[in-house]
């Protein structure tokens, strides 16, 4: 955790104090009473790392929540608690990380969660009415469909830009967030959640599918990132390979995981056959040993998306697929104030100098400031 800053306010000696230990003692027990709901709906786990006293530490499992390009994904955190909790806030680390992706604008590579409520970010800071829980609820809400709209600045951009970003962190999500961590967790802290993630990886498991499905367009090609530097090399066979593997390993050891429970909703194939990647079918078994169900893919006839030539790195010179090319004018110069709105209230209007339009201060459950159009 040295890498990451802790809240102003806070002393991170790993020396709690007996009203810290207290409350984490409190904030743990109504966890345990709401820990039905965490499990089938808000998909939020907790691991404390148990010694002969309680620990500062304790170790956090976010499902990326559903119509998402975060969706499905294992995104582990450590947190440390501060000496004088609850009068300020926990240090916390995302390590799900992987390719130098900037995966969200408020997750970074090295791991530092840039909100306002952990003393990260300028907003609303820490109350000592907000606990372990209410934090995880947060840090998920922001895991959102059109994510670069938390990034100062892009607060209303839904155009390609914004939607290539959402790709790239989609087929990210697949490989890193799902495959990388089912295969091999940051540390030993995280091994105690495999069992869930056994689970839900058989529950998305037609979703991660679906999805991959989405990114033929894209196969074999590096695109670069409209924004924070980074590239993506998009390899379906190989990680559909992955996904396959996993899923056969899990049902060879816990069989009462079948994919016939998933199957029994799904009247038709995830996506009707043109053409199967790697010109074969995948198999999922039911209950009855002479059964099964087919699921092929279609070859999509058009990109989801088109995408700038300039974001291509290494266009494949065997595909024949011509990348449309599409003006981007609405992200040519800044639109919103050049003012911060982290400095005004919220709901506080200003004409733009860039555009002449009128921006209002909107402040996020995050904790966030950002301008978006009146």
């Amino acid at each position: 955790m040295d890498t990451v800053t802790g809240h102003p306010n806070g002393k991170y000696t790993e020396t709690l104090s007996p009203i810290a230990i207290g409350r984490i003692i409190f904030d743990r027990n109504e966890i345990k009473k709401a820990e039905t709901e965490l499990k089938n709906v808000d998909e939020i786990f907790f691991n404390w790392e148990e010694t002969t006293i309680i620990s500062p530490y304790y170790y956090q499992l976010i499902i990326g929540p559903e119509d998402t390009p975060y969706e499905g994904g294992f995104f582990f955190f450590k947190a440390q608690m501060p000496d004088n909790y609850p009068f300020a806030s926990m240090k916390m680390k995302c390590e799900t990380q992987g390719d130098n992706v900037r995966q969200h604008p408020n997750y970074y590579t090295n791991g530092k969660c840039c909100l306002s409520f952990l003393g990260t970010w300028s907003g609303p800071p820490w109350s000592a009415c907000q606990n372990i829980l209410s934090i995880a609820h947060t840090m998920k809400s922001i895991f959102t469909k059109n994510p670069i709209q938390n990034e100062p600045g892009w607060e209303t951009t839904n155009n390609e830009r914004s939607k290539l970003y959402e790709r790239l962190v989609s087929y990210w999500t697949l490989k890193v967030a799902v495959s990388d961590m089912m295969i091999s967790r940051p540390t030993t802290h995280y091994d105690v959640f495999l069992p869930i993630m056994e689970e839900k990886f058989i529950k998305y498991y037609p979703t991660y599918l679906k999805n991959l499905e989405t990114f033929r367009d894209l196969d074999k090609k590096t695109i670069s990132s409209p924004v924070y530097g980074f590239s993506v090399t998009f390899n379906l066979d190989t990680l559909l390979s992955k996904l396959n593997s996993i899923h056969s390993s899990i049902l060879s050891k816990r069989p009462e995981l079948s994919p016939s429970k998933i199957l029994k909703s799904i009247d038709e194939p995830i996506i009707d056959t043109d053409k199967p990647i790697n010109d074969t079918k995948l198999i999922l078994s039911t209950d009855s040993s002479t059964e099964s169900k087919t699921i092929e893919f279609k070859k999509l006839k058009k990109p989801i998306i088109s995408i700038p030539s300039s974001y291509i790195k290494k266009p494949s010179t065997h595909d024949d697929k011509i990348i449309e090319i599409i003006p981007d004018e609405e992200t040519k110069g800044r639109q919103v104030p050049n003012a911060k709105p982290s400095k005004f209230n919220d709901g506080y209007e200003m004409t733009s100098e860039n555009n002449g339009l009128v921006y209002k201060v909107k402040l996020y459950p995050s904790g966030i400031k950002k301008w978006i159009l009146k």
